[in-house]
């Protein structure tokens, strides 16, 4: 696990009070829809993801995006990226909600927290 200094706490604190969620929510995840085609599998149920278009204009991505990133500003706000904290709490959510194996559910966020 990761110790933050005071100073990267405050950098990432600094960096997340500037972000909007509703707005690099759902552009980071048709990003990540584009970018690594084969993530679409977990998502089938979002309708329409044949084109990058497709995808840009889908509003379950979008509404998918805003909630992960407002739920990774408010972890960092209250937990301040503490994973021992941050893991059990969502962990459950990546499994059930996007039906991804445990151990891909854990790689994908230590790669993202």
């Amino acid at each position: 696990m990761v110790e933050w200094t005071d100073a990267e706490r405050s950098a990432i604190t600094d960096l997340w009070g500037r972000l909007n969620p509703d707005e690099i929510g759902p552009l980071a995840m048709a990003r990540c829809l584009i970018v690594y085609p084969w993530t679409q599998r977990y998502f089938s149920t979002f309708g329409n993801l044949s084109s990058p278009a497709a995808i840009m204009g889908n509003s379950r991505v979008a509404g998918h995006g805003r909630t992960v990133m407002g739920g990774m500003g408010r972890l960092e706000q209250e937990q301040h990226f503490n994973r021992s904290i941050i893991f059990p709490e969502l962990l459950p959510k990546v499994i059930n909600a996007v039906t991804v194996n445990p151990d891909s559910a854990t790689a994908i966020m230590q790669i993202h927290l």
